[in-house]
Order: structure tokens, then C-alpha cells, then sequence
């Protein structure tokens, strides 16, 4: 069974990027790390929704989303409908914008 360390709601969580990032739970668990563009978000969302769709309930899918930006309230609504659907995963948002030279 699945045991999560802290409490758990089923929404998506923002984390900085300087915040240390520790697993979700203590067994059975899956980290999955993606990058996205506000753009490109649906196509991830698409991406997870299948992921999630065939994944095991044995386990849970601690997902960690990087950008360089902050999604828009759409997306972060639609990333929000995943974790409501899906109960054996948690996304976590990290901005790296701060640490992304200008110049690229």
C-alpha cells in the first residue's frame, strides 16, 4: 500500500525552484520529471492523462512539471483535473525562470 508523508490534497502544488524536493511517499514511489512550455502544456496533459490511464494503482506517480514560466489558470486548472481523476498521483509545479539566463 501507499503511504504519502505529508497530507495530501488533490490539487496541483507550486514549489520554487530553491525548495528542497523530497519524494511524495516513502515506498512505492514513481517520480516522473517533464518540462513544459505554457504552450505546449495540453500536449503534457495528454501525455499524463495516458501515462496515468494504464499506470499501476500499486504505486504512485509523483509528477514534477518544469517551466520557465507560470501556466495560465486554464492550464493549471486542467493539471488540477488529473489529480482528481487520478488519485495515485501529485504534481508539482517548479518555476525555473530565476535560474534560465535571459539569453536563452
Amino acid at each position: 500500500s501507499i503511504i504519502i508523508t505529508t497530507e495530501r490534497k488533490n490539487a496541483v502544488k507550486l514549489l520554487n525552484s530553491d525548495e528542497p524536493i523530497a519524494p511524495i511517499c516513502e515506498r512505492n514511489n514513481i517520480p516522473i520529471v517533464m518540462a513544459s512550455s505554457n504552450s505546449y502544456v495540453g500536449y503534457t496533459i495528454v501525455a499524463l492523462f495516458s501515462l496515468l490511464s494504464n499506470a499501476s494503482c500499486n504505486f504512485f506517480y509523483d509528477i514534477l512539471l518544469l517551466s520557465a514560466e507560470n501556466y495560465s489558470k486554464e492550464n493549471y486548472h486542467l493539471l488540477n483535473e488529473i489529480t482528481r481523476k487520478f488519485q495515485n498521483c501529485s504534481i508539482r509545479l517548479i518555476n525555473l525562470s530565476n535560474r534560465i539566463p535571459n539569453k536563452m
